[in-house]
């Protein structure tokens, strides 16, 4: 197991260094929220870009994500402008007009800004600078998906003790080609701590009595995927129900470890609804964010006239979320990243395995009553997730913003749902395995799993190649 974390994380770092700076998932506003906490600078407005990442935006910044090489050429952008000592009035004035937009991130919540900024510090004593600095930071995400996989792992042994089955759960996320961790973004956190939250509730779900280092321990996750991203929400409300659903019909617990989870995970979370209130003007900071976006809230009745509610709009919204939950959101020269039969497949297997994982609960004897509670604690987490992106789709209208729009009034940023990454994992391999049982296949899930990290690598590898050779990434340096 300690092979395959470090095989994801070399993975990781490869792709994350091949990458240039800047992204077309909102990278830039997200350094500048690390550079203002590294530099102990906490928002309190949406305030404008520091100067300082301003100057790095400007000077490491790649058109590739957004221009075909002729287009990047007949608008000047010949070469990486850090190698062009003749280019710094450019630079200076692209710096200029960072600097005068409002960075419409700067309420989000701390925690992954505070971890990234602390890591920016320690690039800064090592002597780092520049472009090496800025993939300094990126390189925490490897560290993080090491921690993921290892978790995936403990995760899996405690829903089944078939090791073809909680073996592939590891192997499935350390070839995920999820693009965000090759990303300086504040979801990278959100899927370790999801894995963590989950073990710590199986915990609470089984017999055993919860220590109050195990309830504290339970708050604390809850609060950290809070404050780690707004979107984490529904892990946050399913994960407080299911403490409260395990202490009230367990009367042999006393109250204690209760009290505990709820004042660990609620104080927190409350200090910085009021953080929120007191200097974005609303208890979840968003206010300024949707009226810079031009979104606004639809009347109750006009919600039933979105598409989703039709066959079409549902699948729209549905495969193109669950190809970006497994892919991400990159673009290159002005084209997603993405393979048609990829995303087929990601979003047909990604609905059906899940739906063959639950229908088999009856039929299998031989589950204990624990790992019943624990597809069924999967499964919720899976839904929700999805279920709040959906809510969020029909409530507003989304005016003049490229995405959502209303064009496509649809919320289907997949990395919005990595929270949810282990335990979608968990049913998607034991609903694999249930298919190759129905149809006969003398093929264990492991082996299963190994073939289709063959196809996910394979597709991601064929879709990136041209990252590899720009000469405006790390192998350039």
């Amino acid at each position: 197991m300690v092979a395959l974390c470090l095989l994801a994380a070399v993975r990781v770092f490869l792709f994350a260094a091949a990458f240039p700076f800047f992204n077309n998932v909102d990278e830039q506003v997200q350094l500048d929220l690390v550079v203002k906490y590294a530099l102990g600078r906490i928002p309190r407005t949406l305030e404008p870009m520091a100067p300082e990442s301003a100057a790095l935006i400007a000077r490491y910044g790649c058109p590739e994500f957004f221009l075909t090489p002729e287009r990047a050429i007949k608008i000047g952008f010949t070469a990486p402008l850090w190698k062009q000592p003749e280019r710094e009035n450019t630079i200076a004035k692209l710096a200029d007009h960072f600097r005068s937009d409002s960075n419409f991130e700067s309420s989000q919540p701390p925690l992954y800004y505070a971890l990234a900024g602390l890591w920016f510090d320690l690039g800064r004593a090592l002597n780092l600078s520049g472009a090496r600095l800025l993939y300094w930071v990126r390189f925490l995400n490897p560290f993080l998906v090491a921690g993921l996989v290892w978790l995936s792992y403990l995760a899996g042994r405690k829903t089944t003790g078939n090791p073809s089955l909680y073996l592939s759960v590891p192997l499935l996320i350390a070839f995920l080609p999820q693009d965000v961790f090759y990303s300086i973004e504040n979801d990278n956190p959100s899927a370790i701590l999801g894995a963590a939250g989950f073990i710590l509730l199986l915990r609470w779900m089984s017999q055993e009595r919860i220590s109050l280092l195990v309830s504290a321990l339970t708050g604390f996750t809850i609060a950290a995927a809070y404050l780690t991203k707004l979107a984490n929400l529904p892990f946050v409300a399913v994960a407080l129900a299911a403490v409260l659903i395990c202490a009230v019909f367990d009367v042999r617990r006393n109250a204690a470890p209760l009290v505990i989870c709820i004042l660990t995970g609620l104080v927190p979370i409350c200090l910085w609804m009021w953080w929120c209130k007191s200097h974005f003007g609303d208890l979840t900071g968003t206010s300024g964010k949707i009226a810079a976006l031009t979104w606004t809230y639809k009347p109750l009745g006009e919600w039933w006239s979105h598409p989703i509610f039709t066959p079409h709009g549902a699948w729209t919204f549905l495969s193109d979320l669950l190809a970006r939950f497994w892919r991400g959101e990159f673009i290159w020269h002005g084209r997603p990243l993405a393979s048609p039969a990829a995303d087929l497949y990601y979003a047909t297997s990604s609905i059906v395995f899940p739906i063959l994982a639950l229908t088999d609960l009856k039929s299998r004897a031989a589950t204990t009553a624990l790992q019943k509670r624990a597809f069924l604690l999967c499964a919720v987490l899976w839904f929700t997730s999805i279920a709040f992106l959906a809510f969020l789709s029909i409530q507003f209208d989304f005016g003049s913003c490229a995405y959502p729009s209303k064009d496509f009034p649809y919320f289907t940023c997949g990395r919005l749902m990595l929270v949810a990454l282990v335990p979608f994992t968990i049913l998607y391999v034991h609903g694999l395995g249930r298919a190759l049982h129905w149809l006969h296949i003398p093929l264990s899930p492991l082996v299963a799993v190994g073939v289709i990290e063959l196809f996910v690598t394979g597709s991601e590898i064929a879709l990136s190649r041209n990252v590899f050779a720009s000469v405006y990434n790390w192998f350039h340096l």
